[in-house]
């Protein structure tokens, strides 16, 4: 007897081409870095350099301080990786040092785990930190999204055009329009606005304007006086940039913090005064990186 051929019900037709498709996510590649990894274990070490280098990165070591600053100040590396427990230095006074000498992301890998050490290692400059015993899992991923952070911000600094709001930079002839108007920028200030461009909305401090525009490494006696040179160049450039410079509503002093580069927001096509300068929920209110209401500015300013 023949057998009728299957039929295939309607439903689970309609349920497999209604299926949605899953996509997968727009990753870029990460070009390879080069990796400085800074810890006096050398099986430890070995151990990292053979893990960077599976993933396609260079790997160089350092056992010392000593020797990774002068790595350091010779070579270009994209991460450094480093012990805080080395034989000739306190490893967190090594991560100052680098800080002040170099932009070089900063992952830390240390037996410290106690709360207050990982903070302060943060607070010196390092950009993450990982506790021993290591879980290389989890120390690849957390280098792979430090490099892939720092490749994305790379790629933005280096156009060639940079516009936040209705500022926009030309980066090859070093000249600013905002507006209708325009200013040409000397060197410092083109690298002062760039460097505020690239964090709009964030107060800055008067530190880190010294260090990363002037490239200078302060000490508490000169901090003063260097503090002075920023001061002079905020207020040549309040001359180019707004319309009554002894009233700025754009590159604003927030005391005994910084100062911030106030670029408008715009909410569903149009300007809003009171939502312009939105902090983002994810930030603490009064930090150093928490862009200010315009009230809260005020309020600061008549204290």
């Amino acid at each position: 007897m023949p057998t009728q051929p299957a039929v295939q019900s309607k439903t689970s037709t309609q349920t497999s081409t209604l299926r949605p498709r899953l996509q997968q996510p727009d990753t870029e590649t990460i070009p390879p870095a080069r990796i400085l990894v800074v810890d006096a274990d050398p099986f430890l070490v070995d151990l990292l350099c053979r893990t960077f280098r599976r993933s396609g990165h260079t790997a160089l070591a350092a056992a010392s301080a000593k020797a990774a600053l002068q790595l350091l100040r010779s070579q270009e590396f994209e991460l450094v990786v480093v012990d805080l427990l080395l034989p000739d230095m306190d490893g967190f006074e090594l991560v100052a040092q680098m800080r002040c000498c170099s932009p070089v992301p900063i992952m830390v890998l240390s037996a410290l785990t106690r709360p207050e050490e990982i903070v302060r290692a943060l607070d010196l400059g390092a950009d993450g930190y990982v506790c021993k015993p290591v879980i290389f899992a989890e120390l690849e991923a957390k280098v792979k999204a430090l490099l892939r952070r720092i490749y994305l911000l790379n790629r933005t600094e280096h156009r060639s055009v940079l516009i936040r709001g209705d500022l926009r930079l030309d980066c090859r002839q070093r000249i600013l329009t905002i507006g209708e108007r325009k200013a040409k920028l000397s060197a410092t200030e083109y690298r002062l606005v760039r460097y505020l461009l690239m964090r709009p909305n964030r107060v800055v401090h008067k530190d880190e304007l010294l260090r990363q525009v002037w490239g200078y490494v302060l000490s508490q006696q000169d901090s003063y006086g260097q503090n002075n040179v920023v001061e002079l160049a905020i207020g040549r450039l309040r001359r180019k940039i707004e319309e009554i410079p002894s009233r700025p509503r754009r590159l604003v002093t927030v005391r005994a913090a910084g100062y911030q580069l106030r670029v408008p927001v715009s909410i569903a096509g149009e300007h809003n005064e009171s939502a312009l300068y939105a902090c983002p929920p994810a930030q603490r209110p009064g930090s150093l990186d928490t862009p200010f209401l315009p009230q809260q500015l005020d309020r600061l300013a008549a204290a």
